[in-house]
């Protein structure tokens, strides 16, 4: 068993050093390209401001893009993806330099005619030009761009909160890799800057990464803890990828390279929420599984609305709008996913979790009903009797009315309504003033110790919702340490409460004393500095197993 003094002057472990100066190399790269990336497509995205074009986007390879706004003459035309622009003006168009050069001689708003391929069959269309003002400047680029920095950014900021760790690493290549995707999503569908080559590497290696995630987070797999070659494979296949986007492109063949890209994105998100999943259902410790449950409602949160508008663009299936469908913002909610897995990663404290989701469901159920009944409310008193008893006036009298009628009749919903959710979700409605004054009434008549520690721990147990708890004594006078903890030991049996005498050296409470902050067994795992003492403190862990909360 280690001393306090052992473990303050281990030196690192062969290697450590090195790889640690390597790892910083190999961030601080990354993020000079990151920035002169995003710093290049940026400059060039504002000289579109205010930019004569077409009224609708195409790439290089003069296919319509599935992104557009609803008022933009291409989505009122119904253009989509993947149409193909064939003519201008009765001009052959071979690239989309010649498209521009035609769409610059022709004043703002006068048309032009396009003959369009949609798979194989070749239409007319007469569209006037519009000037890509800047509110198209934010609701296309800006929008794009600053859910790449925040991807970007998630991944460099767990990285450097949890440096040196697989986890850690596996989330930022998908976090940057994602992020160079949406930083250069304009220069593919605008300004064509020559990037079409790093945005394809990119897109195909976010899916690998993602899968690499998968394996080691919430938990690490066992499978591939035994066999870690087994991690390259994602990487090999993003590899087959890479080079058959890049031998293809630009040949029309790309287009279905790219639909299995596609699908290999979508394999990836599945993989982290199987992976989820089998965490929060397959028995793993009481961390892993909030960590999922955070990574789900993440995904809940990110995952549908975007998933769809991308299955409807790249497959050309239009149930509605194409201007709705080609809209940005239907892809903004994936920001959530990388925010939700970064807070799972960094945030080991996660009691809390539960009480989070809990109350975003409670009150997003509580909003529902609130604002339906509002709203049956008005078009109850408006048209059945504002508009009967006041007849023309009734527009000037409604307003002052409705007021008198939020005060005394929409608030008191509000306020059952919100009771209700409270008690249905919580159980009972949280009070931080009557807790303490629980603990307080707890310890009025006790003296002995080990008592007082007993109730404080049950009280702390019953306000938080934790399954268990406990508390180690310190005390620099003796060799041992005091430990108590109180756990659930199910429905019938009560509570178990589980006393142990830790020697003073132990690594785990050496650890704990010297850096002064929270301890995981995930950070026992995880991090590379604390290798010296893994073993015994899992021991240790294993020892303390009611430490960790219930379900």
């Amino acid at each position: 068993m280690a001393t306090e003094t052992t473990l303050r002057e281990e030196k690192p472990l062969p290697g450590t050093a090195v790889t640690k100066i390597s790892s910083r190399i190999v961030l601080v790269v990354m993020v000079l390209i990151f920035l002169a990336i995003g710093l290049r497509c940026f400059i060039q995205a504002l000289a579109w401001i205010d930019k004569p074009f077409s009224g609708f986007l195409v790439n290089e390879r003069l296919i319509v893009t599935g992104i557009s706004q609803p008022h933009w003459t291409g989505s009122k035309a119904g253009l989509r993806y993947p149409d193909k622009i064939v003519q201008a003006n009765n001009q052959e168009i071979a690239t989309s330099l010649a498209l521009e050069k035609v769409v610059e001689q022709t004043p703002v708003g006068d048309p032009i005619a396009y003959q369009v391929n949609r798979r194989g069959q070749v239409f007319a269309v007469i569209l006037p030009t519009m000037p890509f003002d800047i509110y198209d400047f934010f609701n296309i680029f800006g929008l794009y761009f600053i859910t790449g920095v925040i991807y970007g950014l998630c991944g460099f900021l767990v990285f450097v909160m949890k440096p040196d760790t697989e986890v850690s690493w596996a989330f930022l290549l998908a976090c940057y890799f994602v992020g160079l995707h949406y930083l250069l999503n304009f220069d593919v569908i605008a300004t064509h800057g020559g990037c079409i080559r790093i945005y394809l590497l990119a897109s195909a290696l976010f899916p690998a990464a993602t899968i690499h995630l998968s394996l080691v987070f919430p938990e690490p797999r066992k499978t591939f803890q035994r066999y870690p070659y087994l991690k390259i494979l994602p990487y090999g296949l993003a590899a087959l990828l890479i080079i058959s986007l890049q031998l293809s492109y630009p040949h029309p063949v790309i287009a279905k390279v790219y639909q299995l890209v596609t699908l290999f994105t979508f394999f990836c998100a599945a993989a982290l929420l199987i992976s989820a999943f089998s965490a929060w259902f397959g028995g793993a410790p009481g961390i892993a599984r909030r960590r999922a449950k955070v990574v789900l409602f993440g995904a809940a949160l990110a995952f549908p609305v975007p998933a769809l508008a991308n299955i409807f663009t790249i497959y050309g299936i239009v149930p509605v709008n194409v201007g709705i469908i080609g809209s940005p913002w239907l892809r903004a909610p994936v920001v959530f996913f990388p925010a939700a897995i970064a807070y799972a990663i960094v945030k080991h404290n996660l009691f809390d979790v539960d009480v989070y989701i809990k109350r975003t469901l409670g009150y997003t159920i509580m909003t529902a009903i609130v604002g339906s009944a509002y709203f049956m409310m008005q078009v109850l008193f408006r048209t059945a009797v504002f508009q009967p008893l006041f007849g023309e006036f009734s527009e000037q009298v409604y307003p002052l009315l409705l007021a008198v009628l939020v005060v005394f009749f929409f608030n008191p919903i509000n306020r059952k309504v919100q009771h209700s959710v409270d008690r249905l979700f919580f159980r009972k409605v949280v009070d931080y003033k009557q807790a303490v004054l629980a603990a307080s009434n707890a310890l009025a008549s006790v003296l002995n110790l080990t008592e007082v520690i007993t109730r404080i721990i049950t009280v702390v147990r019953q306000e938080m919702s934790l399954g268990s708890a406990g508390v180690v004594l310190l005390d620099p006078g003796k060799k041992t340490c005091l430990s108590l903890f109180i756990s659930d030991q199910g429905k019938h049996s009560g509570n178990m409460v589980q006393t142990m005498h830790l020697p003073y050296n132990d690594p785990l409470l050496v650890a704990i004393i010297r850096e002064k902050r929270l301890i995981t067994e995930y950070d026992i795992l995880e991090t590379p500095g604390y290798s010296p003492i893994k073993e015994p403190c899992q021991e240790r862990f294993k020892a303390l197993g009611p430490v960790w909360p219930s379900r």
